[in-house]
């Protein structure tokens, strides 16, 4: 009938999102579904937020009891069959539980905005300094989290309607300096100048820390969808994070942006700001 999903993939969260819609246009309550279908209200529930995946025949079902249009149904049917169970074996087992969610619907956003004062944005790191960051090559597993974390880099390419705007605060780039070196966080910088002139959808900005702020956020990240997914925050501490959908949580998240945003550089200062850091790091 069902199948829980660990974790909600886009395809079943937009599935349910048309589900949700097309029951509301039915003028059906969930408990009046689930009457119809035999199932609980804890189960259609779960369907309509992406957290069951339903099965075909009752997908079918389900249509039939909502009456749904023919356009509805095909887009509810394209829905189903785009779902993929991920998988989280091999070198994927190592991404932390808190940040798989978040890997799946990454690829999908229209629009990523992410604030970093800790390190350097995964999808920006260089060779060297995400090596510096992982630690001593003997490390286990650390063939697998640069594999993951390439993998990431790689959505530069594959996903170039992606509007992505990154802030980072002055403070990341003198701890690269003071923790992995003078080499590495030349290369760092380079690096960033080389992806600033080389995809259009990306916009790198610097915050300085001539800019006071009376409370600094932790680091965040903003993912917009351009359909009915909702918006959705995903901010990281040092011994974990939180994903959500949660109005409210991504609410204070886009405050944040905001007064981030109207503080930082714009691009053209910002870079000039990472060429006079580029020259500085070179006389060191």
């Amino acid at each position: 009938m069902t199948k829980g999903v660990s974790v909600p993939t886009v395809a079943s969260l937009r599935l349910g999102a048309t589900i949700h819609r097309a029951r509301k246009a039915a003028g059906l309550t969930q408990e009046q579904l689930a009457s119809m279908l035999h199932w609980t209200q804890t189960t259609v529930t779960r369907v309509e937020s992406g957290q069951t995946r339903i099965e075909y025949p009752k997908l079918i079902e389900l249509m039939r009891c909502l009456d749904v249009p023919e356009a509805v149904r095909a887009e509810m049917i394209e829905h189903h069959r785009a779902y993929v169970r991920p998988s989280w074996t091999g070198h994927r087992a190592l991404i932390p539980d808190w940040f798989r969610e978040y890997s799946l619907h990454e690829p999908h956003a229209v629009t990523i905005r992410s604030w970093h004062q800790g390190n350097v944005p995964g999808v920006l790191q260089s060779t060297p300094y995400m090596l510096a960051l992982f630690g001593s090559p003997r490390v286990e597993g650390m063939t697998q989290k640069i594999r993951n974390r390439t993998e990431r880099q790689n959505l530069l390419e594959s996903t170039p309607h992606a509007d992505r705007t990154y802030i980072i605060g002055e403070s990341t780039f003198r701890r690269v300096f003071s923790s992995a070196g003078r080499t590495v966080a030349l290369d760092q910088v380079e690096h960033l100048l080389g992806l600033d002139g080389r995809y259009p959808t990306l916009t790198i900005r610097v915050l300085t820390e001539a800019i006071p702020f009376l409370h600094m956020p932790a680091d965040f990240t903003i993912l917009t969808f351009g359909d009915d997914m909702k918006p959705r925050a995903y901010v990281e501490w040092a011994n974990g994070a939180r994903y959500k959908d949660d109005p409210g949580f991504v609410a204070d998240q886009e405050n944040a942006w905001r007064r981030l945003a109207a503080a930082a550089l714009d691009p053209d200062r910002s870079r000039r700001f990472l060429e006079n850091l580029r020259h500085h790091f070179r006389r060191r």
